[in-house]
């Protein structure tokens, strides 16, 4: 496996790492080698996690697809950043709220209800709800999920996949999973009707719920009509950052959407 590279460009907000890990299989062996030296430039997984902290594995659990239709992450990748978590003495967990689907039913058909299961993980969705003030807008309040609050960690582990509505799904709006039920798709049809908008929104979701580290999962990415009905792609590849918007920055560079074209 090649080494992980760390980029840094002019367009990124300072002082932004983004590491970059080839990997070419789900095998289990190989997804957590590629993880673990991923992280090496950003100081590995105990930079991030500390005995007895709270994990929460944020994955994209979109809809009821299976591991190889590319639609959601990939449980090889959640069972290799559960290994390392627990290295460094976190107790990691998983929760999203499915667009469509229960989160039960989403979780069996994507293998992560057995990876969860087989590995002693809780598994949960939101059950109660807060209000986040919107960062860079007092006025806005967003609804997400009270547990997503409540954890010591959040990493945000997104699939890299084309969106009709926004270009791509990634680091940035995958912290859109926060927001509970079916509101998300509320938020779809209202704000979604102006793309700076709902760029806007999103990036209040990723700057109030503060992620401290985002891992995608880019081994085999979507093209075409995603986020739900596109193509797999092999993109053979992790990326990682603590910084979300510097992330989406490179993945748009890597699948050359110009600057001008880059909603977050």
């Amino acid at each position: 496996m090649e080494q992980p590279r760390a980029l840094c460009n002019g367009n990124l907000p300072t002082h932004s790492v983004v590491s970059i890990a080839e990997c070419h299989s789900y095998d289990d062996e190989v997804v957590y080698e590629a993880c673990r030296q991923l992280l090496i430039p950003l100081g590995g997984m105990r930079q991030f996690v500390h005995r007895g902290d709270v994990v929460l594995l944020k994955p994209n659990m979109l809809a009821i697809a299976s591991p190889e239709e590319a639609a959601t992450t990939h449980p090889a990748v959640l069972r290799a950043l559960i290994r390392l978590v627990r290295e460094c003495g976190g107790k990691p967990i998983i929760a999203d709220s499915p667009a469509f689907g229960t989160l039960m039913q989403v979780a069996e058909a994507t293998g992560i209800a057995a990876l969860c299961h087989e590995m002693d993980v809780p598994l949960d969705t939101w059950h109660s709800t807060a209000h986040l003030v919107h960062p860079l807008d007092v006025s806005w309040s967003l609804l997400t999920g009270r547990e997503a609050m409540e954890v010591d960690v959040i990493i945000n582990v997104p699939k890299f996949k084309t969106h009709v509505q926004v270009g791509f799904s990634g680091a940035v709006k995958n912290m859109f999973g926060c927001v509970p039920g079916k509101r998300k798709a509320w938020l779809h049809m209202t704000v979604g009707s102006s793309e700076q908008k709902f760029a806007r929104m999103l990036l209040g979701y990723y700057l109030a719920l503060k992620p401290r580290l985002t891992i995608v999962d880019a081994i085999v990415a979507m093209h075409g009509n995603g986020p739900r009905k596109g193509t797999p792609y092999p993109l053979k590849m992790l990326l990682a950052s603590t910084d979300a918007v510097a992330l989406d920055v490179t993945l748009a560079m890597l699948i050359n959407i110009p600057q001008s074209h880059q909603l977050v």
